[in-house]
């Protein structure tokens, strides 16, 4: 058994504690991302956002400290595949709670224990 805690154990001063990426403007490879939002506002006035990558289970680096949104599948011109069609993700200025977005509808599965969100 290993004596390494599983990242759905950690506190929020753990995620805290990791290093800044390497280089601000390099893609990160990761399979899932860890969502912090932040009391701090961003000049947009919604709050900002910290993002710890996840690789193979392992929480390794911010990827950023900074940002007001988050824009699934991109926002074109960054990443010279990136498509402006996906999903967004910002944190609403005075409640602090998480916020979908998209440019289209969203379709809502039934409510069960998993909950499944399509692009309509």
């Amino acid at each position: 058994m290993s004596d390494v805690k599983d990242f759905t154990e950690w506190t929020r001063k753990e995620f805290e504690s990791l290093p800044m990426r390497e280089a601000w403007d390099k893609p990160v490879l990761c399979s899932g991302l860890v969502i912090l939002p932040m009391r701090t506002k961003h000049e947009s006035g919604y709050r900002h956002i910290t993002a710890v990558a996840v690789v193979s289970g392992v929480p390794t680096c911010k990827v950023t400290l900074c940002s007001d949104v988050i824009h699934f599948d991109g926002i074109g011109g960054r990443v010279e595949d990136a498509r402006a069609s996906g999903w967004n993700m910002d944190v609403l200025p005075v409640s602090g709670l998480v916020h979908f977005f998209g440019p289209k509808e969203m379709r809502i599965g039934a409510s069960l224990s998993s909950l499944e969100v399509w692009r309509s």
